[in-house]
């Protein structure tokens, strides 16, 4: 009537009040019947594809597909069924098949992500119950490590002895060396007796000089591969040659002490206490320092045959750079935001970067990574296995 009448004003607010109309009863529908009627009135292909982008990619609510396609295929029906045969009608069929194949593409996203969805969801299950599992077995060693080590250990120094076990315990470790607490050989004997309980492995307590050592004893294969060792007697830091003297010294005392570690062990069959006696090896250049880095399993360790050796080698450390390699995995199987290191050792930056000692690093890590995982699902479930390395300025060391 308003137009009849001229009152081009009046038309262009009845319009207005109309589009706002509309605009808010298409914010009112569900996602898919929005795209649909942008879709049916976009001019051509591209403002198609500019449509289908805006609704179907960044962080959008998921479509669904399913829906889409029943809502399109019906209306496509009910067109073709009420069609004239006007150009109008055939203009209005190509545009809805135009739009119905990429909707069936949708539709196969849609239930692509859905599947993914459900398997990650059993996945989190898994997680979630091997969490359960390892803090109820962590719980237990826990307990037993506060029962027979109460009044021995500082109450805070607790939950390190726990961690520092359970990696022993599981193979992420071949041992630990107690140099926070003084436990008689007694009670660590009795320590090494409750937590074997929870592990597939009988534990070795280990007294080396005035040393406690947790030993998990197949980690001490008499034929594998010595060590790197450092020398320090020249005043500088160098690598032990393999093949010279000193070389074949060391790596017969790593042999001995790892045959000795397997057999008290075979020979006992359950937690064992075995004393190691320091001088036996430092007559053949291994002293606390050098023993102990073998029963640690590190990569590279520190050659010191006599209490003369460990202050040159003290001296060279300290006016150096060192960079210390760690491994790390959380307690809380990949919940843990900062993992506490399960073992580190360090290296004179000067003997870096060193190609053997890179293959002796990843080695380590592997061997670790492989452990967490023959472990998962019974009763442990650790985080994943990182290694890390840092470099530290001149400090005072002593050993």
């Amino acid at each position: 009537m308003a137009e009849r009448e001229g009152s081009k004003e009046v038309v262009q607010e009845l319009h207005k009040a109309m589009r706002i109309a509309m605009d808010a009863k298409q914010a009112s529908l569900r996602p898919e019947l929005q795209l649909m009627n942008l879709l049916m009135a976009a001019p051509d292909g591209p403002a198609r594809a500019k449509i289908w982008a805006q609704f179907t990619e960044g962080d959008k609510a998921p479509l669904d597909g399913a829906f889409f396609t029943r809502v399109l295929a019906r209306f496509s029906k009910d067109v073709a069924s009420g069609a004239s045969g006007t150009q109008k009608d055939k203009n209005l069929q190509d545009r809805l098949r135009r739009i119905l194949s990429p909707a069936r593409s949708l539709e196969e996203g849609v239930t692509r992500v859905f599947e993914r969805q459900q398997n990650i969801g059993v996945e989190l299950a898994d997680i979630r119950r091997q969490i359960a599992a390892f803090n109820a077995t962590t719980s237990k060693l826990a307990t037993a490590a506060n029962k027979v080590v109460k009044g021995q250990v500082r109450h805070h120094a607790v939950p390190k002895l726990v961690a520092d076990l359970a990696a022993v315990l599981c193979g992420l470790r071949p041992s630990l060396m107690l140099d926070y607490a003084l436990l008689t050989p007694k009670i660590a004997l009795e320590l090494a007796r409750q937590a074997s309980l929870l592990g597939d492995c009988p534990l070795t307590v280990a007294q080396l000089a005035d040393c406690t050592f947790f030993l998990r004893p197949d980690r001490y294969l008499p034929d594998a591969a010595p060590p790197l060792f450092i020398d320090f007697t020249s005043g500088t830091a160098t690598w032990v040659e393999p093949g010279s003297e000193r070389g074949t010294s060391l790596a017969g005392v790593a042999a001995e002490v790892r045959a000795s570690v397997a057999r008290r062990a075979v020979a006992s069959g359950a937690p064992c206490l075995l004393t190691l006696d320091c001088d036996r090896w430092a007559a053949r250049g291994a002293a606390l320092p050098t023993l102990a880095g073998i029963l640690l399993g590190y990569p590279a360790v520190y050659a010191i045959g006599s209490q003369e050796e460990g202050a040159q080698a003290a001296r060279c450390l300290s006016s150096g750079g060192l960079v210390l390699h760690s491994l790390t995995a959380g307690l809380q199987a990949g919940r843990d935001p900062s993992p506490p290191a399960i073992l580190a050792y360090s290296v004179p930056a000067s003997l870096l970067p060193d190609t053997e000692m890179d293959e002796r690093a990843m080695a380590w890590e592997a061997e670790a990574r492989v452990a967490a995982a023959v472990v998962q699902g019974g009763g442990w479930a650790w985080g994943d296995v990182g290694r890390s390395r840092a470099a530290a300025g001149p400090r005072p060391v002593v050993l």
